[in-house]
């Protein structure tokens, strides 16, 4: 039965949550929920502990409860979880624990209880701990070190963090505890020692890893003992280095079975004159140095240390970082006869100062690296390089390195790794770069272009990120490449034949600039249906242009085939516009939109010559408009009817009156203009007439241009509306919405026609002397029948036909 009111609650109370979820996790808890190589890990750094509970699986094997506002560890914090191996609670503010509080706890193997508020660590409750390996107290608020008892229960430890900058002293009592325990690595931290014991590191016997992490200034009681302990690896942080000190510091490690010393954080104040006792290379057990942050104002003035060089002869690894180190004398490098690695990264080196005309540096170097140095010229330094036979990585990032000019460079033939990022290269450095190349790194530089590489049979990993390059390398076939990285460069577009030539290459292209057209459809359907390896794909293959999908990711680009395919899209489109001009040319022809065209222009050239369109009085009472077959009416009815009356009306008939010479179209329209009315005399005859629908046509416009209402309409016979063509579309329009006189069959009739005709003609003609004259109409529907609504259309045609005459009278 679980008694855990804050873990346990806050387990059950989220339980009950995720059956409400129907079993779902909410978002926060699969951060806090996870699992590290099967192992159940539960993450609740910062969420306020205790004050904001967590919840927690009695299964849980990893917690991680740091930066939490935790004060007392309690008993019942961590009694169900007793599967628990590893406990981070650093940076909380931990001041007391209480007996038992990890007495359920028998496997944990990990316990960090570092940056809290421990004052005594001589009451830690650990002796339930029995597998405890690894634990961490240090930088709390005790200011002396003293272990209880209960440490000697931790059976298993192998690692110890203990120590603040509060200590001051070191007594034999501080670590005689540890005495029979099985460490293997301790920490100490304290601030500068007002005090130290003789003996008192010696409590640790079995150690192989001491990291001293205070001001060891000229206490030979610390140093001394260093060669009697059976150490492997000793770590130096925060110390202040004189002459005396060096000299006992290095005569001691270099008696001792130290192998790998560390010096970091080194203030020195010293100029390197050390007359450290030689003895036997073969004595000596130290062979890897790493120094790192060494302050020192004298560095100018410092010896070259040729003198002692015979004491490093042994060295494997040197690493001088940071360290104003500005030369290197040739003695010194030739002495280094077993040196494989040495990094002087962040110093002041130059070409000319490191390792100049020395005839064999470093006769065993396999790997330099020389990063955020002062080099700048790169066949300068292939030429230092060719005397280091056994070289095989160059590593020269963060440099100045440039290369003027075309030329072959002199590098060590063993030569096979090399970095030179960060850089200023340009696309000619391919032209320097040794053949042995088995990989180059030239990322970050100002490459453009990348040259054939046929010379550089061995080459297997290029990584160009960071440069200028627009397209793709190419590589002939059964060239060795196998890794390619060419991210963050300028390439828009992807080859995909070039793509499918790299099948057995390992891709980065991401970060580029991609233009997103219809062609890369083809690159994306390769990359997804191919076996081909593209790094971080599809996250980081975004599109750049064009603006409307910029940044979007290039695998959910969805292209249409018409889109993608340029003969289909020109087909589809002439196929559109040859349908759009026939359905235009049918249009054309089922509306007579030729007829209306042709008219406009005999309209606009009979307008060209105004000499033959005469402006002056009326002549004419009217002008009668017939069909040819209607004349004998006309010429033996109507005309004696009309100019025989009393007083005579002057009538205009195109056999009689049109003038000879004049286009027909210029008669019409001068006769119309010089006569008070246009008489139509309507049959079906008329409706078929071309000429007659021009002569209405003419007349109907006459209204609108002349302001004048002249039409008369006279039917000789019944008209079917139906048998009206379209192109009479005013005619349909007038005799739907007007009326006309009609031609009757009975004599007494007639004569009443004549006179309702003459008298329409005289009154008109009389009111409107020197005035233009008005248009009387008797309005009937033909038949009680509306017109059809595409008549409408041809109507609104022939309407906007009309104002474009207008527009060219005017």
């Amino acid at each position: 039965m679980y008694k855990n009111p804050l873990l346990l609650n806050m387990f059950l109370e989220n339980d009950r949550k995720s059956k409400v979820n129907g079993g779902r996790t909410s978002e926060t808890e699969a951060r806090e929920r996870t699992v590290d190589g099967g192992i159940p890990k539960w993450n609740s750094r910062g969420i306020g502990f205790p004050n904001i509970p967590c919840a927690v699986t009695p299964y849980t094997e990893i917690l991680d409860l740091s930066h939490n506002q935790m004060t007392r560890i309690q008993q019942q914090y961590f009694k169900t979880l007793s599967k628990l191996k590893r406990l981070i609670l650093s940076f909380n503010k931990i001041a007391a624990i209480e007996p038992g509080a990890f007495a359920n706890n028998s496997e944990l193997q990990h316990l960090d209880l570092s940056n809290n508020s421990l004052h005594d660590i001589a009451i830690l409750p650990f002796n339930h701990l029995k597998s405890l390996t690894y634990l961490d107290i240090s930088n709390n608020l005790y200011d002396t070190i003293y272990l209880g008892v209960e440490i000697k229960e931790l059976k298993k430890l192998e690692t110890l963090m203990l120590g603040t900058p509060s200590v001051s002293f070191l007594k034999v009592g501080s670590l005689s505890m540890l005495r029979g325990l099985p460490l293997q690595k301790v920490h100490l931290i304290t601030q500068d020692l007002e005090e130290y014991e003789p003996g008192t590191l010696t409590a640790l016997e079995n150690l192989r890893d001491l990291i001293l992490d205070f001001q060891i200034q000229d206490q030979y009681g610390i140093i001394h003992p260093l060669k009697k302990l059976n150490l492997s690896t000793l770590s130096l942080n925060h110390i202040t280095l004189d002459d005396r000190i060096t000299i006992n510091l290095f005569e001691n490690v270099l008696r001792s079975t130290i192998v790998e010393m560390h010096l970091s954080n080194i203030n020195i104040d010293s100029i390197g004159k050390w007359d450290i006792e030689i003895i036997s290379s073969q004595q000596i057990n130290l062979h890897k140095i790493y120094i790192n942050n060494i302050v020192n104002p004298n560095f100018f003035k410092f010896y070259s240390l040729k003198y002692i060089q015979n004491l490093f002869q042994q060295l494997t690894k040197l690493s001088v970082i940071n360290g104003s180190m500005y030369y290197i004398p040739c003695g010194v490098s030739e002495k280094l006869i077993n040196l494989k690695y040495l990094d002087v990264s962040f110093n002041l080196l130059q070409e000319f100062s490191f390792i100049p005309k020395c005839s064999n540096p470093f006769p065993g170097l396999t790997s330099l690296v020389l990063n955020d140095n002062k080099f700048s010229h790169l066949r300068q330094l292939s030429v230092m390089t060719f005397q280091m036979r056994n070289l095989t990585r160059l590593i020269a990032t963060s440099n100045s390195l440039q290369l003027p000019g075309e030329g072959m460079c002199s590098w060590s033939r063993s030569l096979r790794h090399i970095n030179f990022s960060h850089n200023k290269l340009l696309a000619n450095v391919f032209s320097c770069l040794p053949s042995s190349l088995e990989s180059v790194d030239l990322s970050y530089n100002a490459i453009s272009t990348v040259p054939n590489l046929e010379k550089m049979s061995n080459l297997r990993e290029i990584i160009l990120t960071g440069n200028a390059i627009s397209f793709l390398p190419e590589f002939a076939a059964g060239h060795p490449v196998r890794v390619l990285s060419i991210d963050r460069n300028a390439i828009n577009t992807i080859d995909v034949d070039l793509l499918r030539s790299m099948n057995q290459i390992q891709l980065k292209l991401g970060n580029n600039p991609f233009r997103c057209s219809c062609a890369i459809q083809s690159v994306i359907d390769y990359i997804e249906h191919s076996h081909i390896e593209i790094i971080d794909w599809p996250a980081d293959y975004r599109c750049a242009s064009p603006l409307n999908i910029q940044g979007q990711v290039i695998k959910d680009l969805k292209f249409s085939t018409v889109e993608c395919n340029i003969p289909l899209f020109v087909g589809v489109l002439l196929a559109c516009i040859a349908l759009v001009v026939a359905l235009c040319v049918i249009l054309c022809i089922k509306y007579k939109v030729t007829w209306y065209i042709h008219t406009l222009w005999l309209w606009v050239n009979a307008k060209r010559h105004p000499d033959d369109l005469m402006e002056g009085n009326f002549e004419y009472h009217a002008f009668i408009s017939y069909s040819e077959r209607d004349s004998d009416w006309v010429k033996n009815k109507m005309l004696p009817q009309l100019e025989t009356n009393n007083p005579p009306f002057h009538i205009c008939i195109h056999e009689r009156d049109f003038r000879p010479g004049k286009s027909i179209i210029a008669n019409i329209i001068d006769c119309i203009s010089k006569s008070y009315k246009t008489i139509f005399v309507l049959s079906k005859s008329f409706v078929q007439s071309e000429w007659c629908h021009y002569e209405l046509f003419f007349a109907h416009n006459q209204i609108l241009d002349k302001k004048k209402d002249s039409l008369i309409l006279l039917l000789l016979e019944p008209i079917p509306a139906k048998s009206i063509p379209d192109r009479f579309c005013k005619l349909r329009k007038l005799m739907n919405r007007k009326t006309y006189l009609e031609w009757p069959q009975g004599e007494f009739q007639q004569n009443f026609f004549w006179k309702r005709l003459k008298i329409l003609i005289y009154r008109h003609a009389r009111g409107s002397m020197g005035i233009q004259a008005a248009m009387f109409l008797v309005f009937y529907i033909v038949g009680g029948q509306p017109l059809w609504w595409p008549t409408k259309y041809i109507c609104l045609m022939e309407y906007f036909l009309i104002h474009a005459i207008n527009q060219i009278n005017n």
